[in-house]
């Protein structure tokens, strides 16, 4: 009877207010995320108000509750211990290849991978479970006509190389694309969320850092066919860019004018930076 009720319930669309209250957010970022197809809306008879589907409702929720999170510190006891977060280095790139090909199948080869990073460092993130990388993430500051190609389906990311790249620098401003960001699942779902959550939380704390030498970020781009890869997009405030890219969604978020808790720390030692250098 239980596991039946719960079924029923799980079958039951959320209100709007129910759906906001879910998710903790106000009603103008509810009816973007609506407006994105984050949600799927349900229209009821008679023309009453729309309900809302509950499993694209929780699914998001359960994403942005993971970002949230990585804006605490996750460095203390046991994480501390058994995962490292740090900067990748060109002799990282064929542990990041392995987790890559596992979430995602064709993917761009160790050999393209390892002139990138030696170019430009900065962007670079892994996570390792003792000396096996478990996540990583790849955010390149790219010059505008390669970004502009690349969001408008014209070239793919294993089609962006070193010479493209428009590294970072104290006192520049940048445009970037997330070009890639996963998590291993060979150790389940809860280690999976583990992961990605140190390595969120570590990205987090480095673009504060870039933010007090002076690096500006003023947008930051992505694209994402997997609903996880959505979610994320959607839980960093990002909106549409333009029409998809066949099954991929194309994202955009204003670093400079975000109310996303992570870009506002970073805007302010932005700031504090600029004040003293004026």
């Amino acid at each position: 009877m239980l596991e039946r009720e719960k079924v029923r319930t799980m079958a039951i669309p959320y209100s709007a207010k129910e759906a906001q209250d879910k998710l903790q957010v106000d009603r103008n970022k509810f009816y973007r995320l609506v407006k994105s197809n984050a949600i799927i809306s349900i229209a009821q008879p008679g023309g009453h108000q729309r309900k809302y589907d509950r499993a694209s409702v929780d699914a998001l929720a359960a994403e942005m509750a993971r970002f949230r999170e990585s804006l605490n510190d996750v460095e203390e006891g046991e994480d501390r211990k058994q995962l490292t977060f740090r900067q990748a280095t060109p002799d990282d790139m064929p542990g990041v290849y392995e987790v890559a090909h596992e979430l995602f199948g064709h993917t761009t080869p160790v050999e393209q991978r390892r002139p990138m990073v030696a170019a430009c460092p900065q962007g670079n993130y892994i996570v390792l479970r003792g000396n096996e990388v478990v996540a990583y993430i790849h955010i390149l500051p790219l010059y505008p006509e390669i970004l502009e190609a690349f969001m408008k389906g014209k070239i793919r990311g294993w089609d962006i190389v070193a010479s493209n790249l428009d590294c970072f620098a104290p006192g520049k401003t940048v445009e970037c694309l997330v070009r890639s960001i996963g998590a291993t699942r060979r150790y389940g779902d809860d280690e999976q969320h583990r992961f990605a959550l140190r390595l969120l939380s570590g990205t987090v704390r480095e673009m504060i850092s870039m933010g007090k030498v002076g690096v500006t970020i003023s947008k930051l781009y992505a694209t994402s066919s997997r609903g996880q890869g959505q979610q994320l997009c959607y839980s960093a405030d990002m909106e549409f860019y333009s029409k998809p890219l066949g099954d991929r969604l194309t994202f955009v978020v204003d670093v400079l004018t975000s109310d996303n808790p992570s870009f506002t720390r970073y805007r302010e030692y932005l700031t504090q930076y600029k004040k003293a250098h004026a």
